[in-house]
Order: structure tokens, then sequence, then C-alpha cells
């Protein structure tokens, strides 16, 4: 469908993605995270690409298949000498193990997962104020990106099969955890721009790969209702 995310009471300007290419010249793009932030880093590496003419002055640099496993991948553009890079880190953090939890010598045999997440971003704001100079690298942390599971969470029947239109209000399932991340960002030394996708992404239930996603139609199989298709939402959240 030739839909156009159109705000209310302002009107954003198509992507330049030329524009973009001249602004990374000689630097390096790296996103960090789990697999929806590849969705996002995926989004911005074929809004790129478009603005090369020639293919072979994009190339990925250390030959990996794009997947959802751990690792690191690397595309150059020749012309503008610059990397955009993508690295797996599902927690940000190194992952404790399954039946328990340690921090120093506390050990916890359970953790509330909001609790999880806060130690988490305290974590990783130490190591960004130790290491990060904010002269020459600027940090950008991204919002909540919903899920729009009905019926169940993704391994309990949840759904959004019957999404054909977006929403007409609001749907966002849970705001504290982008509520922690600011409150854990402005406590930081390093200036952290919080990129606040949640809201816009929130109307879109449609947006996902749902029943068409991954073995679709295989038995036992779940639905994804919090990726998003692309060309598609992380378009308009990279721009």
């Amino acid at each position: 469908m030739k839909w156009r995310w159109q705000p209310q009471d302002c009107d954003i300007p198509r992507f330049n993605a030329t524009n973009m290419l001249e602004l990374i010249r000689g630097k390096r793009l790296v996103f960090a995270g789990d697999s929806i932030n590849r969705n996002q880093w995926e989004s911005l590496l074929c809004l790129l690409t478009s603005a090369v003419k020639d293919p072979t002055r994009v190339y990925e640099t250390r030959g990996r298949r794009i997947t959802k496993n751990r690792g690191a991948y690397s595309f150059k553009f020749v012309d503008y000498q610059c990397t955009v890079e993508f690295y797996v880190t599902h927690f940000l953090v190194r992952e404790a193990r399954i039946n328990y939890y340690q921090e120093g010598k506390q050990v916890y045999p359970h953790l509330d997962a909001i609790a999880a997440y806060k130690k988490a971003l305290l974590t990783w704001a130490t190591w960004v104020d130790r290491y990060i100079n904010p002269h020459t690298t600027q940090v950008f942390f991204r919002s909540t990106a919903p899920a729009h599971f009905r019926g169940g969470q993704w391994n309990t029947g949840g759904h959004c099969r019957e999404a054909r239109r977006p929403l007409n209000e609001m749907y966002i399932d849970n705001l504290d955890k982008d509520h922690i991340a600011r409150e854990v960002i402005n406590t930081m030394k390093t200036s952290v721009t919080f990129v606040n996708v949640t809201g816009l992404s929130s109307y879109r239930i449609d947006g996902h790969p749902s029943k068409y996603g991954k073995n679709p139609g295989k038995k036992g199989s779940s639905e994804d209702c919090s990726h998003w298709c692309l060309p598609g939402v992380p378009d308009a959240g990279t721009s």
C-alpha cells in the first residue's frame, strides 16, 4: 500500500538518503542490540543503499549472512568512506544464568524483569560514561518498539492476524521501560539522545509480519507481532 506517514500538526519531509550519507561521511554508524534493533539497522541500510547508483560500491566487509544469531555485520559505502554496522547483544550487558542472577556478591534466585532492565541500563550507562568520548562519538538510545500480541504472548498463542489497518488509538503495553531509560540517561555525564519511536509505532499493528512471517502455516509456529515488515514502520523511525 502506498501509505504515507502523516503526523498531526507537522509535515515531515521525505527521507533524503544522499543527505544522510553526507552526514556520516568518513564515520562509523553503529547499532547495538537485539533483533528489533537489527530490524531498524536493516531499514536504514536499505534506505541508504537506494541512493547509491553503483551497487558494487556498497559491500559487506565481514561476509556474514544477516541472521538473528550472534555476530557483527558491517557494510561499507565506498564513495562516502563510511560504514553502517550492527552488533548483536540481546541485553546490552553480559547475560546471567537461567536459574540465578549475581550482582557483585549478591545472588538473586529470581529477578523481576523491570528490575533487571534497570540494572542492565545502569551497567550500560557506567560503561558509556567511562569509555565514550563525547567529542568524537554521539550516543543514541532507542525507546521500546511495542509488540501487538492479542490473546496471549508470542509463545502462548498470541497473534495480530486480523490486523489490516493502523489502530485509531495509541497501544503501548509497557511504558515502564521507557521511563527507566529516561531516568538513567538523565543521570549520565555523557549526552545521550533518546530516540522515541514508541508512540509512532504503537498505532501500526498492521505493520508486523504476523502470520506471514517465518514458517507461515507450519504447525506449532508462532506469529511475529513484534518485528516489522520492510519497507515499513522502521523506515519512519529511522528517518
